[in-house]
């Protein structure tokens, strides 16, 4: 996987079996719809994996990949359970309204410093610290 930030975007693409997991080639999330952006370094709680995936593939808490709908909407989740470290998105669009991505320490962070830089220069009007 790889995240990329830009000016007014962030573009998560997928690659190999990835894309067949999660049955999606590219994700592309537009700043002004981004409220939040979180780096969390513990595992996944599992026991809050829940939802009815579709489109997507998954084992259960091990692995989840694709569209996730649970009670407050549409999601879209690439978590590996058991592996530390994962970026939360959150947005104010029906579909996704959270995305969930393990991605390294230095990706999520590198992406959270991209979403204050954005709040700081008034690139977005939502969001919070």
């Amino acid at each position: 996987m790889k995240v990329k930030v830009g000016s007014d975007s962030l573009i998560v693409s997928l690659e190999g079996k990835e894309q067949v997991w999660a049955l999606k080639k590219s994700l592309t999330l537009h700043a002004e719809h981004i409220t939040n952006v979180e780096w969390m370094s513990g595992k996944v709680n599992r026991s809050r994996l829940g939802g009815f995936r579709a489109p997507g593939t998954g084992v259960p808490k091990m692995f989840y990949a694709g569209s996730i709908y649970r009670k407050a909407g549409w999601e879209f989740w690439y978590l590996k359970a058991r592996q530390p470290g994962y970026l939360v998105i959150t947005t104010d669009q029906k579909k996704y309204r959270v995305v969930r991505l393990t991605v390294s320490e230095k990706t999520g962070t590198a992406v959270r410093e991209w979403f204050e830089a954005l709040m700081k220069s008034g690139g977005t009007s939502h969001g919070s610290k």
